[in-house]
This record gives structure tokens, C-alpha cells and sequence, in this order.
């Protein structure tokens, strides 16, 4: 082309694509539309995977793997679906660091395709104050995350690496800023550029190890990536063996459930919850194939004595789920080495028939 219009660098405008009508129009506001750090050198490009109505939300700027534009060849979120609920869990967090150190946030990619991290944002809320807080947008270096990738989102890189010594694989993304949490309670939120809420989670330090003497440091895990992030029964205290984190790497605690034909099956049979990351929590996973249940799980010890309330007033459904123990009793101390029963009640609401299934298992502990 013989020449271009200039276009206002700051103040925003109009561009136009005419014949002899217009074809397509977009209004640009630097500002507004660019991420704080990613203006000068660096274009828009358009997500023709979202609504064609050349607002905003259909724009974003150029990955940082392209160099900050793509001239001639095909977008690289062209076909990146906005983000929905389900996209991106939680999958670590500290909130309690050691003296001089920074929390961290770990991210999964639970989608089948990379996700646009620059479209996220991660914000906190405080205890009797839902008002999200201390909204930060994530970008770095890299600004994608691959399917099946973990990110660990923090402010100071080499704080996390010298401290936990992850390998040199784990993935980290260093942010200007991001929410400082409350070391005793709180609730972390990863949202999209819509506000679309996307996963949450609110942690207390009593969903720590009960045998911790020090949590300062200690970050919690999630322990499977199939239950609920709400359930604080999937959140467990990192192991000793990793200096109790596991930043942008796979948790020390995770599980991945395999389940079984029965209704209601352990996933295994004897496990030591000494916090070293090696079947500390045991797994009770349960199938029912109906649309309305309650559950009620407990444990007895050998001699027939309630020793642990794990859950009350479950409500089922068709999908399969798991119940979490973490080997300890009702006033949350660690139960003795030894066999134990773990019995899970059903109720078909329909029906009003009840069933009880008793399954034995081993506390034991690594010589």
C-alpha cells in the first residue's frame, strides 16, 4: 500500500475498514485494552474463537512467543476459547511463609488446549469481607500455559527456588505483584477478562497436617485434581521430604484415583499419614448410580469404638466422588498404628432403602 493512517499512540480512536460501506470497525484504547507492561512494539490480535462483535473482550495482545505480533500469518490465540469454569484449577498455595519470604499460587491447565494467560487475573477475599481484593493480571515472559501444564504465580522466583529446590523443570511465571494472603484464612480466585470465575478456594491453616509444630513455610496441596477444589478434605500440608512445597511441579501429596467396580472401594489398603508425602491421606471413593443419595463416613477402631466423624449429610449424585481421611480422630490427633474400619452409610433418597459398607484398613508407619 502506497499509505497507512497514523494512529494516536495513547488517546485511542477508531480503525475503520471500508469499501463502499464500512466492512468492520474496531475502537482502540491503548490504556484500556493493552496489559500494563505490553504497549510499546507490542499489536493486538483478534481471538476470531469469541463472539464477532469487535468489542474488547475479542482482543488481546500479542503472545510474547511470537514477539509481540504476527504480521501476515495466522493469530496465535486465533483459536484459543475463552476461558470457563473448569479451565483452570488451583492446584497449591502458600500463604504462610517462611520470615522474609513471598506466597506463592499454583495453577493447572485442566483444559485440552493452551490457555491465554493474559487473560487471567488472580485476587483474594478476607475473612467477613467478600470484596474481591488486591486484583492482579498475570503476565510475564511466557503467556501461555499448555494442557496438562502446572505455573507457579509469585513475585520473587528465587526466593521459591532456594528455598523448596524444585527441579529444573518445575514452571515459574515472576509477577510485579499479586495478593498477599492472610496467613490464617482467606480465599484465593482466578477469574478471565470477563469476570468469569473460574476456580476458588477459601483455606484456613486447619486444614494443615495436625501434627505440624511449625506452618510457617508450609504450603498446602491439592491432593486430586477430579474433587472439588471447595472440599478441604483434597487440601493437605506439602510433605518434609520436599521442605513442605512443591512450586510449579507435580504435588507431593496428589493422587490420582483410579476407583473400581464396587460402590464403595479404598484405594488402598494401608497408608502412613507421618507427612512425608507417601499415602498420607487415605482415599474413600464411592459410585453410586442414582440421582439422589446422602452419605454418612466413620471410622472404628479394631475394638468397634467410633473413633472419627469423616463426613455427615453427603449428598450423592450419579457421578463418582471420594471422601478423604487423614488418619486422625475427633479431637484431630494423629489415631495409633493398627487396623481400622472404615464404614460409609448410603440412603437412596427415592427409596428411602439404606446400605452399609465396611472396608478395613492399616495405619501403619515407615521404618
Amino acid at each position: 500500500m502506497q499509505s497507512l493512517p497514523s494512529y494516536d499512540d495513547t488517546k485511542g480512536g477508531v480503525v475503520l475498514l471500508t469499501a463502499s460501506d464500512t466492512l468492520d470497525k474496531l475502537f482502540y484504547d491503548d490504556e484500556d485494552y493493552h496489559l500494563p507492561v505490553f504497549r510499546e512494539g507490542v499489536s493486538w490480535e483478534r481471538n476470531w474463537n469469541l463472539p464477532f462483535d469487535a468489542v474488547q473482550n475479542e482482543w488481546y495482545s500479542a503472545a510474547a512467543i511470537n514477539k509481540y505480533a504476527t504480521p501476515g500469518y495466522a493469530n496465535y490465540y486465533a483459536g484459543v476459547p475463552a476461558s470457563i469454569k473448569g479451565d483452570v484449577l488451583l492446584n497449591e498455595i502458600l500463604f504462610n511463609p517462611i520470615t522474609g519470604g513471598v506466597d506463592y499460587v499454583e495453577l493447572y491447565n485442566n483444559a485440552t488446549y493452551a490457555l491465554n494467560l493474559a487473560s487471567l487475573r488472580v485476587a483474594k477475599t478476607v475473612k467477613g469481607d467478600t470484596t474481591w481484593q488486591s486484583i492482579s493480571h498475570i503476565f510475564g515472559e511466557n503467556d501461555s500455559l499448555q494442557a496438562g501444564e502446572l505455573l507457579c504465580l509469585t513475585t520473587k522466583i528465587d526466593l521459591q527456588k532456594n528455598h523448596y529446590l524444585p527441579p529444573s523443570t518445575a514452571s515459574f511465571m515472576e509477577l510485579r505483584s499479586m495478593p498477599t494472603f492472610e496467613d490464617t484464612e482467606g480465599e484465593v480466585l482466578i477469574f478471565n477478562e470477563k469476570d468469569v470465575m473460574l476456580d476458588r478456594f477459601y483455606y484456613k491453616d486447619d486444614y494443615h497436617f495436625p501434627a505440624l509444630k511449625d506452618k510457617n513455610g508450609v504450603a498446602l496441596e491439592r491432593i486430586s485434581l477430579e474433587s472439588a477444589t471447595a472440599n478441604p478434605d483434597n487440601w493437605h500440608s506439602a510433605a518434609s521430604t520436599v521442605n513442605y512445597g512443591t512450586p510449579g511441579y507435580e504435588n507431593s501429596v496428589r493422587l490420582e484415583l483410579q476407583g473400581g467396580e464396587e460402590s464403595v472401594s479404598l484405594e488402598y489398603d494401608v497408608f502412613s499419614p507421618n507427612g512425608d508425602g507417601d499415602k498420607d491421606v487415605l482415599a474413600i471413593n464411592y459410585k453410586f448410580d442414582i440421582a439422589g443419595g446422602n452419605a454418612r463416613v466413620f471410622i472404628y477402631d479394631s475394638q468397634g469404638v467410633l473413633i472419627k466423624n469423616v463426613v455427615n449429610n453427603l449428598l450423592i449424585g450419579p457421578e463418582a466422588g471420594t471422601v478423604f481421611w487423614d488418619g486422625t480422630n475427633n479431637n484431630n490427633e494423629r489415631v495409633l498404628v493398627g487396623l481400622y474400619v472404615v464404614v460409609f452409610e448410603f440412603q437412596n433418597m427415592d427409596s428411602g432403602k439404606k446400605q452399609a459398607f465396611k472396608k478395613a484398613c492399616t495405619v501403619g508407619e515407615k521404618l
